[in-house]
């Protein structure tokens, strides 16, 4: 076979020619084609991986000065947020206490006006407000004071609805029954001793009872009263710790500014003691308004004697004695045993006595 006769001009054709497509098309290196795919032709399996991943990867991280802001901003609004509620709740505790006060003195009025009813009303609707207020230290004062008040206007109240024989203050009205008369025998025959020696010591505190019981505007025989009391003993202590003259219990002489410590018991001060008491009989006598009634409360308590007179069928007491026999025995002894011992004050010879020399004043 005849060899081709190679044509410079067609080479050179040739060459131009492939020259040119190659700059057109130009071809993928074989270095990329054998080690990556363009992205059309990523497998649905390689596409689902990789939307996983982005899922899963965690957000841009937030700029560090806006990450401090909102660390610390957070605990600081919740922490407005609950002093805020606190506060809240504080001023909705001391309004209830506010408005309970205001019913109380509202209760007062309507007695004054002699509404007994209204009043009770009053006093009921603020210790309902009261009971709303929860058990914190803050208030724990106020609400006893609260309470004490509107338990003492209630019981004044319930006794002066019964009460229609409202006494005097410098009146105690001389009685002699069987039960006076009772009690004087007690003194002629198994107390004669008794009633002796005490009478001989009252020489030591009886006179300032007096000036202090006139200065006050009330009567002066209640300076007697220690006799059947205390037997004038300064340091007379009954079984229900009643201490000193006027034989106050821890709660009663607080009650009237007699102070008690491990160094000091005012309930043994004779003019601390004695006017803490004329303060008592003050406050009796508003309640009932006769002194036997007054006497009876000072021995038993007001609650419980208001509580008999509460009690009784009819709806007034007439005097002491309509309810004398339902008070309990020693407290129904101790009015006719007083009314025994200024009779016999007044007129000692004809009961059989002859009276010693009192002691001298006590200093």
């Amino acid at each position: 076979m005849r060899p081709i006769r190679q044509n410079p001009i067609l080479i050179l054709l040739f060459l131009s020619t492939v020259l040119l497509f190659s700059c057109a098309h130009p071809s993928v290196p074989v270095s990329e084609s054998t080690n990556s795919a363009p992205s059309e032709a990523l497998s649905a399996p390689t596409v689902a991986a990789a939307e996983e991943r982005e899922a899963h990867s965690p957000a841009e991280a937030p700029d560090p000065a806006d990450l401090m802001t909102a660390e610390t901003a957070t605990p600081l609004q919740s922490d407005n947020a609950s002093a805020q509620v606190k506060k809240e709740d504080v001023d909705d505790e001391q309004a209830l206490l506010d408005t309970a006060l205001e019913l109380t003195e509202t209760a007062q009025e309507y007695w004054q006006d002699g509404d007994v009813d209204q009043a009770i009303e009053s006093l009921d609707q603020a210790y309902v407000l009261i009971l709303k207020v929860p058990g914190n230290a803050k208030f724990a004062q106020q609400k006893e004071d609260l309470r004490f008040v509107i338990s003492k206007r209630i019981i004044e109240m319930y006794a002066s609805r019964r009460t229609t024989v409202r006494g005097t203050s410098s009146e105690i009205p001389m009685t002699m029954n069987s039960h006076v008369e009772r009690e004087i025998r007690s003194f002629q025959t198994v107390e004669r001793d008794f009633f002796l020696e005490s009478y001989k010591r009252s020489g030591r505190y009886r006179g300032e009872m007096v000036k202090a019981l006139k200065a006050a505007g009330l009567p002066e025989e209640l300076s007697w009263l220690p006799l059947i009391e205390s037997g004038f003993k300064i340091r007379a202590l009954s079984r229900a710790r009643a201490f000193g003259l006027w034989q106050f219990i821890p709660s009663t002489g607080y009650k009237f500014g007699l102070r008690r410590s491990d160094w000091v018991d005012e309930r043994l001060d004779p003019d601390k003691s004695t006017a803490a008491a004329i303060a008592y009989f003050k406050e009796l006598h508003e309640m009932f308004g006769d002194w036997a009634t007054v006497l009876a409360a000072y021995n038993c308590g007001e609650g419980s004697v208001a509580r008999v007179i509460r009690n009784q069928k009819v709806n007034y007491l007439d005097n002491f004695w309509d309810f004398y026999e339902r008070l309990p025995r020693e407290t129904a002894r101790y009015y006719p045993r007083f009314l025994a011992v200024l009779a016999i004050m007044k007129d000692p010879a004809r009961y059989g006595f002859t009276l010693p020399e009192p002691d001298g004043r006590h200093r």
